[in-house]
């Protein structure tokens, strides 16, 4: 955020980050206290995964602490992850542990295989509200084809054909 405003988040399972469509300036916040209630019925607005140091450095202050209910993890988005040489090579990943396979086309609008610290946080959140797009979000999404300038396979690297059981080379 800017030097002058708060953002106010919600610690989710597995080290997830909900951040809330709630902010204040830091002179209306000097010693004041926080209505928990009233601040998680704003609507989540980005969900990060983010590192246990950013928890464990207390580089956020925590103002309080409320239980999650079922209905409110399930909320978490899945995120996706792609092979970066068999770009068909895609899988959806559900904060149950579960994985799919899918196709490059599924993982449109899903997070790709980032985790945040809290300089990125802070970066990520400046660059929704001011409506810009963030670099990391744009490095990691989906890639569709080959054409695709961030499709950079290593040069004669060789791979694992899982159906042909055999290595193969770009």
């Amino acid at each position: 955020m800017n030097n002058r405003q708060i953002a106010f988040g919600r610690l989710l399972p597995g080290f997830h980050l909900g951040v809330l469509n709630s902010f204040s300036d830091i002179s209306d916040n000097e010693g004041r206290e926080y209505d928990l209630e009233k601040l998680l019925v704003s609507e989540t607005i980005l969900y990060l995964r983010i590192f246990k140091d950013v928890v464990e450095k207390n580089f956020f202050h925590i103002i309080g602490f409320k239980e999650l209910t079922l209905s409110e993890t399930k909320l978490i988005p899945p995120h996706f992850d792609q092979d970066l040489v068999n770009l068909e090579d895609c899988k959806i990943y559900y904060d149950d542990g579960t994985s799919i396979d899918v196709t490059p086309e599924e993982c449109i609008g899903l997070e790709g295989p980032i985790i945040w610290d809290a300089d990125g946080v802070i970066e990520r959140l400046n660059c929704f509200i001011q409506g810009k797009k963030n670099p990391m979000v744009e490095l990691y999404k989906v890639i569709l084809s080959k054409d695709d300038p961030r499709y950079l396979p290593p040069p004669g690297a060789l791979r694992w054909d899982f159906e042909k059981e055999e290595f193969f080379s770009n």
